[in-house]
């Protein structure tokens, strides 16, 4: 897994590394808060979100497109962009990796639209807004542990 990592860090070349960069954006529903594993900003103003993964199974492209953390990452740069010094970077991610250290191809990439992005903010209001009214099946599962809500709403734990 380092030698994977190593070898990605290394092809890179970026003029900075935004590491564990933590953000805070406002939607309608709330405040939507996260940390990215690491952002790449070139020269040239691409950037890139690399969320670095040890799971044994990566998932494809298509799947990636439906997943909540790069749909998130995708937002929080469109929406409130990265800080470099008293630069403001606001715009949509040139490219969003899962980095699968334990496979010897490692990345899986993807990008998003601002159409996609709005279907997608779409979809978390409407589930944001079933979770609020307590209307959601909830399912059990070894995540549980680390949730901040389970014992506030989810019928699951009362």
């Amino acid at each position: 897994m380092l030698n994977n990592y190593w070898t990605f860090y290394n092809s890179e070349s970026r003029n900075e590394n935004l590491i564990e960069y933590s953000f805070s954006f406002k939607e309608n529903f709330g405040t939507i808060k996260g940390r990215c594993d690491s952002i790449l900003i070139y020269d040239n103003g691409k950037v890139i979100i690399v969320d670095y993964k040890t799971s044994k199974k990566a998932k494809t492209k298509s799947q990636l497109k439906t997943d909540v953390q790069l749909g998130i990452y995708a937002l929080f740069m469109l929406q409130k962009g990265i800080e470099i010094g008293d630069k403001i970077i606001k715009k949509l991610p040139d490219e969003l990796i899962m980095l699968y250290l334990r496979d010897a191809n490692p990345k899986v990439s993807i990008t998003f639209n601002e159409e996609e992005l709005n279907d997608f903010r779409k979809n978390i209001n409407d589930l944001a807004i079933k979770i609020n009214c307590g209307n959601f099946d909830p399912c059990k599962g070894r995540y549980c542990d680390w949730c901040d809500y389970k014992r506030l709403i989810c019928p699951e734990f009362n």
